[in-house]
């Protein structure tokens, strides 16, 4: 939780949005949390947010890729 907060403020600093532009702009997203976490980090954060979209969602493929699950789902 900390760290999302962190995340999330940075986000609103950075882009004027907070954790909801993962939804409306992954690519924007994902390029804000390398620059604050480095790659690893981005990799995390996009991993987390996949699992997070696929418990909420019920979604059961194996999708490792953001832009691409929420393609699937119609999203973006």
């Amino acid at each position: 939780p900390a760290l999302a907060k962190v995340l999330e403020i940075y986000l609103k600093e950075m882009t004027g949005e907070g954790l909801e532009i993962a939804y409306k702009d992954p690519d924007n997203f994902l390029k804000s949390v390398r620059n604050l976490f480095g790659d690893y980090g981005g990799r995390f954060f996009e991993l987390a947010t996949i699992s997070e979209i696929r418990d909420i969602a019920g979604i059961i493929r194996q999708k490792n890729n953001l832009k691409e699950i929420l393609k699937e789902m119609g999203i973006y």
